[in-house]
């Protein structure tokens, strides 16, 4: 199984956040690029889901917003990480609205 996440946000360098995601997932396989200057996106090969969400979780209490997809393609998990971050950023916008 392959694990995505992808990292937003806009203040803290994509540097930063690869430094971070890599040593996290230091003893796994992974693949780690840049998709605009506020995003990185990372693969993990071979993972639990628990691994990849509990990242996710460490990612959000830091404030850094996350997307995550699981699957057998690299394509097939960035596509649903970014669904997921959608969702993510469209929730916060609604919770914004609202105060």
């Amino acid at each position: 199984m392959i694990g995505c996440l992808i990292l937003y946000h806009s203040s803290i360098t994509n540097k930063t956040k690869l430094q971070i995601f890599q040593a996290m997932f230091a003893v796994k396989e992974m693949q780690v690029e840049e998709d605009d200057e506020h995003t990185v996106i990372g693969y993990i090969f071979d993972v639990s889901q628990l691994m990849v969400w509990q990242a996710a979780l460490e990612f959000e209490c830091a404030d850094v917003l996350v997307g995550f997809g699981f699957g057998t393609t690299v394509e097939e998990v960035k596509a649903k990480a970014y669904r997921s971050l959608a969702k993510r950023i469209s929730k916060m916008f609604e919770m914004n609205a609202l105060h």
